[in-house]
């Protein structure tokens, strides 16, 4: 060893120590309160000891050092930051955050390192006009949603998502921490027989799938914001049926608390057993944050989504750039900004539903296969089993396949009901018990003089091909009960005829010009060339999960929006595949990148609506 690589291990290694001393010296030794002589053993003689120790660790660390690591590691640390930024709340103390930056750095820094070939070559896909300025939207929309958060800090508190200035050093610590053992954890990942046997089938769906996974990581930070304020602690404002008669609050406390609370309806048979399992693990992880695990997994679902619309989009098109937009425009949807934000079911009946779609791609799967998405649309909501059984014979067109599916998911759906039932003694309904069911008959609309049939179903329809998709400005109410504090309502029930309530912002009729546009030339396109479509199995699917929905909620749900989570992804598809190969494509995607913009703007503006409405119920910061 020469003296500029002793003189290099040493000062790196005395720097280090020294840092790591004053840190636990002021933070947890009283170092202000100690006398000269008291402070100087207090700080020195650890920093000796940590010198002598990375002195000894740095010939190893040194040993599994190389240049792919180092930029691994460096492309590590800007997801490492966001995700510690997201998270850190629920491990506030300052050696806590330094593990969890070193872990964070590992997770990232290994998976980009075993993908790196095949990310090299992904970017391909990514470096295309429209893919980037499409990236660029959802980057739009994290910075949008944080601006909203910082006009409106008594409902979001942005602070949660800093760590607090005397954990930097803690936190800059285990992001070096990680660098240095990342070249040590990669050389013993690529010692093991069973992951190297994968490295290339993963590297092989990174590379086919980034656009997609960027996607889904670039909108989960709006939506894990939008979370924390749409749904308070339950310890503070309830707004249950504050947005479009949804049970925000009821379902935080199912599965975001350690206590839970009663479902006593049939309909949604396996969602405590899913979704507090779920929310349990994120929990865990985080610390026993119970309303943490909740929040996150609402995000991720919604983040998961967008993934599942760019999957099914670019496997039926094969257009990267085409499946980008559809996935932003489900993911800026005014159902999904909405229902990826509050803890309902919807959002994870739009995940099953999703799945089982992207499932349905494959005609030789087996049909075992089709279990899973089958029992968490059956699970989450019973209704939705119905789309999946009329997409699968639809798509099928086997009887034969089509019973073996509907037994399959009835025989393990009734099981594992009975079990939930065992575990969560008087929970939940029956929903093999007709009484049981019934009950939901409780929640049909009841058309009253004045409000009559065609009044639902021009609000239905609105509903199913606008309002889903276009928000326009709800219409809010507050509420006074005297068992709970004023809340406000938020609901879309517009005067029916017409469409004046577009009018509210300057963008509001050209999204909603545009957006007609697309949907009129999709139908038009279905119907002039059939059953020619290579699609046209999928085109039906999608159509007659939509005519199912509209004749269903011309009868049940007093407040259509709260379901439209169960047919936007059947919109948007069918606009997908009706437009595919349209020609002048390259045209029709610049087009359809304006419409995302222009629907980002204003769904943005619905968000902001949202929030500035709510706001005044919550008490200001430091009252």
């Amino acid at each position: 060893m020469n003296r500029k690589d002793i003189l290099l291990r040493g000062s790196l290694s005395l720097l280090i120590g020294l840092g790591l001393s004053l840190a636990l010296g002021m933070e947890y030794f009283d170092f202000q309160q100690k006398n000269l002589l008291d402070r100087v053993f207090l700080v020195g003689a650890p920093t000796v000891a940590f010198t002598i120790l990375l002195w000894l660790a740095f010939p190893s660390v040194r040993a599994h050092v190389s240049k792919p690591v180092l930029v691994s590691g460096g492309m590590a640390v800007l997801p490492a930051i966001v995700h510690l930024c997201l998270i850190q709340r629920a491990f506030s103390e300052g050696w806590k955050q330094m593990v969890l930056a070193a872990i964070l750095m590992l997770f990232y820094g290994s998976i980009i390192f075993l993908s790196r070939w095949r990310i090299l070559q992904s970017w391909r896909q990514v470096f295309r006009v429209r893919v980037l300025l499409t990236l660029g939207i959802f980057l739009l929309f994290d910075a949008g949603v944080i601006v909203i958060a910082l006009q409106f800090p008594n409902l979001f508190h942005p602070e949660q998502f800093l760590p607090p200035m005397k954990n930097l050093g803690w936190i800059l610590f285990g992001l070096l921490a990680g660098l240095a053992a990342l070249g040590g954890l990669v050389d013993s990942l690529l010692a093991w027989p069973w992951l190297t046997s994968r490295k290339h089938a993963l590297g092989d769906w990174v590379d086919e799938n980034l656009p997609g996974l960027l996607a889904a990581a670039l909108v989960f930070p709006a939506y894990f914001i939008l979370a924390h304020g749409f749904n308070p602690p339950v310890d503070g404002l309830s707004l249950n049926n504050t947005f479009f008669a949804s049970d925000t609050y009821f379902w935080q406390v199912r599965f975001g608390t350690e206590q839970g609370y009663p479902i006593g309806r049939a309909v949604h048979p396996l969602a405590l057993l899913i979704l507090r399992a779920a929310s349990w693990m994120l929990a865990f992880v985080h610390g026993g944050d119970w309303r943490l695990g909740a929040l996150l997994l609402v995000a991720i679902t919604a983040s998961a989504c967008a993934f599942l619309a760019w999957t099914f989009v670019y496997q039926t098109t094969h257009k990267a750039s085409y499946a980008l937009l559809f996935s932003g425009m489900l993911a800026l949807s005014a159902a999904h900004l909405v229902f990826g934000s509050v803890t309902e079911t919807y959002i994870f009946s739009a995940f099953g539903l999703l799945l089982f779609f992207v499932f349905l791609l494959s005609k030789t799967r087996p049909v075992k296969q089709f279990l899973l998405p089958g029992l968490l649309t059956l699970g989450i909501t019973i209704t939705n089993v119905v789309q999946s059984l009329l997409a699968f014979l639809i798509v099928r067109r086997d009887g034969r396949q089509w019973l073996q599916f509907a037994t399959l998911v009835a025989s393990v759906g009734i099981a594992l009901t009975t079990l939930t039932a065992l575990i969560y003694p008087g929970h939940i309904g029956l929903f093999f018990v007709p009484s049981d069911l019934l009950l939901e008959t409780k929640h049909a609309s009841h058309l009253e003089a004045g409000a009559g049939l065609p009044e639902r179903f021009v609000l239905v329809s609105k509903n199913i091909f606008l309002y889903d998709v276009a928000a326009v400005p709800p219409t809010v109410t507050r509420v006074d009960k005297e068992d709970r504090p004023p809340f406000p309502k938020f609901n879309f029930f517009h005067p029916p005829y017409g469409l004046r309530e577009y009018g509210y912002s300057r963008l509001g009729y050209p999204t909603l010009a545009l957006w007609l546009i697309l949907l009129l030339a999709a139908m038009t396109r279905f119907f002039w060339r059939g059953g020619k479509s290579p699609h046209f199995s999928f085109q039906l699917a999608l159509l007659a999960v939509l005519a199912l929905n509209l004749f269903m909620h011309l009868f049940y749900g007093f407040e259509p929006f709260l379901y439209t989570p169960n047919w936007t992804y059947a919109l948007l598809f069918f606009v997908a595949l009706s437009l595919d190969d349209l020609p002048k494509q390259a045209w029709l995607e610049w087009g359809l990148l304006a419409f995302l913009f222009l629907l980002l703007v204003n769904n943005g503006l619905f968000l902001r609506l949202l929030a500035g409405n709510l706001s005044p119920y919550f008490p200001a910061l430091g009252g």
